[in-house]
């Protein structure tokens, strides 16, 4: 028993790194690109653009590395933890990007009455930080849909799939989402009695 709990551990803890090295190659590639254009590559007007490219692109990975201590942080203590529901709070942050973005078609695929125990901030600032990549990165007129249901055993799944900024992608579960959270610190959501 005991070996099977630390083999699904690790089997998360695989996952939540493979889904943090994705979430971190877009603004690393955004870096790439914009000292390429610093380096006089391409036209005046984009070594003009490519400073502020960049530094949307490090917030970007700030954001997201700050995530990852988040949720490595070993002295984050199942005491802070509360009964969240994740339904309500993701609905929320879908209706903020709304107003935020209203060049985006952004809609919510949200199972009703889903409740994780987690800190209620540090979920907020996780899934949010997901959902602003996706807007951030999706062309005006592309589309966002978050999607959040209950997993297998005691874990919730947050997606988000966006149209992108060249083709439709998928993202599923990397940091920062609820569902990583949720797996990686032990979180362990329920539906709400109807």
């Amino acid at each position: 028993m005991l070996f099977a709990r630390q083999g699904e551990q690790i089997a998360r803890e695989q996952a939540f790194l493979a889904d943090s090295s994705h979430v971190l190659r877009t603004p690393l590639a955004v870096l790439r690109g914009n000292i390429d254009l610093l380096e006089g590559a391409g036209s005046e007007g984009e070594r003009r653009e490519a400073p502020l490219h960049a530094r949307s692109a490090l917030e970007t990975m700030s954001r997201t590395v700050g995530g990852l201590l988040l949720l490595a942080r070993d002295e984050a203590s199942a005491e802070a933890w509360e009964i969240v529901d994740l339904s309500r709070l993701a609905s929320a942050l879908v209706e903020g990007a709304r107003t935020a973005s209203p060049a985006l078609a952004l809609s919510a695929e949200v199972a009703p009455g889903l409740e994780v125990s987690n800190d209620p901030h540090q979920l907020q600032e996780l899934v949010g930080a997901l959902l602003e990549n996706a807007t951030r990165y999706t062309l005006p007129g592309g589309s966002v849909v978050m999607r959040v249901a209950p997993g297998e055993g005691h874990t919730a799944v947050v997606e988000i799939e966006d149209t992108g900024s060249d083709s439709p992608r998928r993202r599923r579960g990397g940091p920062p989402s609820a569902s990583s959270a949720a797996t990686a610190r032990g979180g362990s959501p329920r539906a709400a009695p109807s």
